[in-house]
């Protein structure tokens, strides 16, 4: 009797245990498989919102007449020296030209100068922020000072060279800024979507995974 008692018992694990091994390795598939489709959403939702909006804001600079020789001959030198020291990293004037434009901040670049009536200068912005900075120190005329420092360093003149105007006309500005907003919008609506796409993944496998659970424990009760 005492060995027939054992068999039962023995028997019962045989029987039991693998279902729910099978049924622990099921659940943890499932919540794999919702991990692995949780991440990629994450992951693409992470790509979308690290796509910064950029804009190029164009200004005119007019040199002062009194504090140069010759306008035109001093334009010529500072937008062809400036294509020098951009073009090469190791240029002689590199790190003064890097000292110079640092007040405009790690997220704004001065990406070309060119010789039209004036010279026209090009700003890169890469966030709204920055987009607002620049206006700023445009505003207290700070940008202005920055590009004199510019302007004098790339002429390679002994005395200052002076900007007798920075122009950004504010239909630019405003369209620069209606863009900005626009596009931040549209990215919000892309995370939200692709957020609310995570949840009802997310859902829809627990819900599945429950369902299997239930029927899983049902059947081991039934044995």
């Amino acid at each position: 009797m005492k060995y027939v008692g054992v068999v039962p018992q023995r028997r019962q694990n045989i029987l039991v245990c693998p279902d729910r091994i099978y049924l622990n390795r099921l659940e943890e598939k499932h919540h794999s498989r919702v991990s692995q489709l949780t991440q990629k959403m994450v992951n693409k939702t992470m790509c979308v919102y690290a796509c910064n909006v950029s804009v190029v804001v164009g200004m005119d600079a007019e040199l002062d007449e009194l504090s140069v020789d010759d306008v035109r001959q001093t334009e010529d030198v500072i937008v062809s020296e400036w294509r020098d020291v951009s073009a090469n990293e190791r240029h002689r004037i590199r790190e003064q030209v890097d000292e110079i434009v640092r007040p405009l901040g790690l997220q704004t670049r001065l990406v070309v100068l060119e010789r039209a009536n004036s010279i026209a200068v090009f700003f890169l912005c890469m966030t709204l922020s920055a987009f607002m900075s620049l206006r700023d120190q445009w505003n207290t005329r700070k940008l202005r000072d920055t590009v004199q420092s510019l302007f004098t360093l790339l002429s390679g003149a002994t005395r200052q060279v002076l900007v007798r105007r920075l122009t950004w006309p504010l239909a630019d500005y405003e369209r620069c800024l209606e863009l900005f907003s626009y596009l931040q919008s549209k990215l919000n609506d892309i995370i939200i979507n692709y957020l609310s796409i995570v949840e009802k993944v997310t859902v829809c496998n627990y819900c599945n995974i429950t369902q299997l659970t239930a029927k899983s424990l049902y059947y081991l009760s039934a044995q």
